[in-house]
């Protein structure tokens, strides 16, 4: 009896992710009939789950629409405040590095080297100081504008 009420708990707790994710509708669906999108966001809410102490994340955003990546980078900042984790969090979006981090590394090319890191002072939540984002990356280009592409 216990393991039937933790299994319906279990059950409660991913379609609750699931519908946090947008994907509420779909609950039902084999993996094959969803979009390589809501793959992505099936598989950040499968992360959000697991409840890690380390969050790996390889540009978990970059093959979503806007819309979509917005709904799961505020989603992502709602778990991290609710559940500090420490996350690794590699992208390309110099905008979407300083929305969601405290701290960013920029990295050489191969061979890796670290060439700069930046602190970011903004106050959370950030949703609302788009202009200090846009701010600190002008500044950030401005130190460099072939930082982006691992160069100096």
């Amino acid at each position: 009896m216990r393991g039937e009420k933790r299994g319906a708990s279990l059950q409660r707790e991913a379609e609750d992710l699931l519908i946090k994710v947008g994907l509420g509708e779909f609950m039902n669906k084999f993996p094959i009939q969803l979009s390589g999108g809501m793959q992505r966001r099936v598989a950040l809410a499968r992360s959000f789950a697991s409840e890690p102490e380390l969050f790996i994340l390889d540009e978990p955003f970059v093959s979503l629409d806007l819309p979509a990546a917005n709904l799961l980078r505020d989603l992502l900042i709602k778990f991290w405040m609710k559940e500090p984790t420490t996350i690794l969090f590699v992208t390309h979006d110099i905008e979407e590095s300083i929305y969601l981090s405290d701290r960013i590394i920029f990295l050489s090319k191969a061979p890796a080297k670290i060439i700069k890191e930046e602190k970011i002072n903004i106050s959370r939540p950030r949703n609302n100081k788009i202009s200090e984002v846009k701010k600190l990356k002008d500044k950030i280009l401005k130190y460099n504008k072939t930082l982006l592409q691992g160069e100096l």
